[in-house]
């Protein structure tokens, strides 16, 4: 990682006291190194002013780059004594989606992890992405952002255009580690350099949305969630889900053989669809319209 991490006390959560070290090298780089210290800073200062009700209770880091905020919180070494935390990243160089794609990330783009210990076993957590997305699109709609939809299991999409994305990792101590990128104003360049369709949060008319905005939004939302969800599952959040459900009713196809028409997501997060009058359930796979 590139900076001291910006920690944020909180009482509801032990804190390791952690340290940093100043960069050596020319005037140049420490100036740069401090700058961006200075950046990550800000951003959590900003961000935890914005938070309320159990999103104060997350130690909140913010720092200035690095390769995968879901690798930094999937190592026991970083924040040991947090069982739960999140970290966000200015800049993240190797951070990756479902099925090992590579998330591209800049200045507008969100990207930032969240740590949580689930007492729910580990087969239990199947709908946590789902779940997740929910919490993600509702964040969306506090911020007045419309048109979102969620693609089984847990991408965003806006007028059809990928804006978002959710990838639940497993460590080996139980701990679960939900990463989540999110386009808050996408660059034109990045944009055309993607293999698919994106699109950004920003409104059409009005003040412009910002990472502080997005971060602060959808930790209010997640927090909540994340307690429910350890008691209740993914059935808590179905409904919520299929009513933001792309493609329902439409014929898809999943993975590279699977067709039919999509029905939505069962009571733990698996998906439901349509051959011939039997719906039959799914656990993984990439869905796609299919075309007639």
């Amino acid at each position: 990682m590139t900076g001291r991490p910006a920690d944020g006390a909180s009482p509801c959560f032990p804190e390791n006291s952690g340290s940093g070290s100043n960069g050596s090298g020319g005037s140049t780089a420490a100036d740069a190194n401090a700058n961006a210290v200075l950046a990550a800073e800000s951003v959590r200062l900003q961000t935890q002013a914005a938070l309320r009700g159990p999103a104060t209770c997350l130690p909140l880091h913010v720092i200035a780059e690095t390769g995968s905020t879901n690798a930094d919180l999937l190592d026991a070494g970083t924040y040991p004594d947090q069982s739960a935390c999140v970290l966000m990243a200015l800049t993240q160089t190797r951070g990756r989606g479902r099925s090992g794609r590579r998330w591209q990330s800049d200045e507008g783009t969100l990207t930032f992890s969240v740590r949580w210990t689930f007492r729910r076993r580990v087969q239990d957590l199947l709908g946590l992405p789902l779940a997740v997305a929910v919490a993600t699109t509702q964040a969306l709609e506090d911020l007045a952002v419309s048109g979102v939809q969620i693609k089984w299991p847990n991408d965003l999409l806006r007028q059809g255009r990928k804006v978002g994305g959710v990838l639940v990792e497993l460590g080996s101590d139980g701990r679960a580690v939900i990463g989540i990128g999110l386009n808050v104003q996408l660059d034109a360049t990045l944009a055309a350099g993607l293999d698919q369709g994106a699109a950004d949060i920003q409104p059409q008319q009005g003040t412009a949305l910002t990472r502080i905005d997005a971060l602060a939004a959808l930790l209010n939302r997640l927090a909540p969630m994340l307690g429910t969800f350890d008691e209740s599952g993914f059935a808590a959040f179905q409904s919520d889900w299929m009513a933001r459900a792309c493609w329902r009713g439409r014929a898809v196809r999943l993975g590279s053989a699977i067709e039919g028409v999509f029905v939505g997501a069962d009571h733990d997060g698996a998906a439901l669809i349509d051959k011939d009058g039997s719906v039959q359930r799914h656990l993984v796979g990439d869905l796609s319209l299919r075309a007639l």
